[in-house]
């Protein structure tokens, strides 16, 4: 399974909510998840622009920063990325601002559900 990032395109988590988008490459099928410990980030999928065959898939999704805060470590965030049985692991940084600022100032997300 290939998997390829197109925002943030420099794996770098500037804000508060951040979308994730990118494809992957034979996902083996449309159960495609990312979590970090019991927080999941709902992940949807679209044909991919650069899509030039059944086996490539695109995906989107919104992180909200406050809740991966307990698994940010020395500025560097690591999500599971789920295609059926098969798992890769997804290497985010996250900026100070980002962290704080979703510490500070979180979004009620029962207000704005993701």
């Amino acid at each position: 399974m290939e998997i390829g990032l197109d925002r943030p395109w420099d794996r770098l988590i500037t804000e508060r909510i951040q979308l994730l988008s990118g494809w992957i490459r034979n996902p083996g099928g449309e159960d495609l998840s990312a979590s970090r410990g019991d927080r999941e980030i709902a992940l949807r999928s679209f044909p991919h622009p650069l899509a030039r065959d059944s086996e490539m898939q695109g995906f989107y999704g919104f992180l909200a920063l406050q809740e991966f805060l307990p698994w940010v470590r020395q500025g560097r965030l690591r999500l599971q990325l789920r295609a059926r049985s098969t798992t890769r692991e997804l290497h985010l940084r996250v900026s100070p601002l980002a962290e704080e600022a979703a510490q500070e100032s979180p979004l009620d997300l029962n207000v704005y559900p993701m």
